[in-house]
């Protein structure tokens, strides 16, 4: 289960390094499971990312955000398989029968009282 969010704010390299995703900076390096991430940010414009590492990141999942110069995002990096499974997912309910749907929002409004 992914569930750290990275933020790259100073230049490197990202690479893949034995499935983990590998930072490279400066002066130190840092290595981080891959199926550990949910979503990376990069600030810095002097980052250079390996093609392995974009294939580990989107085969995991993960989402990659880039920044531009006033650090907002700018460009993200989906991968396909989490894309048509959500789509999948939004079409199921779309062609819910309308007792479905009115059932299933009742449950959800009774939970969000009861929460």
């Amino acid at each position: 289960m992914s569930w750290r969010s990275i933020l790259i704010s100073n230049g490197g390299k990202l690479s893949l390094l034995k499935n983990q995703l590998c930072i490279q900076q400066t002066e130190n390096t840092f290595t981080v499971p891959i199926e550990d991430i949910a979503v990376i940010v990069i600030e810095s414009r002097e980052v250079v990312i390996t093609v392995p590492l974009l294939t580990a990141l989107a085969q995991q999942g993960v989402t990659l955000l880039t920044c531009d110069e006033q650090f907002l995002p700018c460009g993200q990096w989906l991968p396909f398989m989490n894309y048509s499974r959500q789509l999948k997912t939004l079409k199921l309910q779309l062609d819910m029968s309308l007792p479905m749907k009115k059932q299933l929002w009742q449950k959800i409004v009774k939970q969000k009282i009861y929460n």
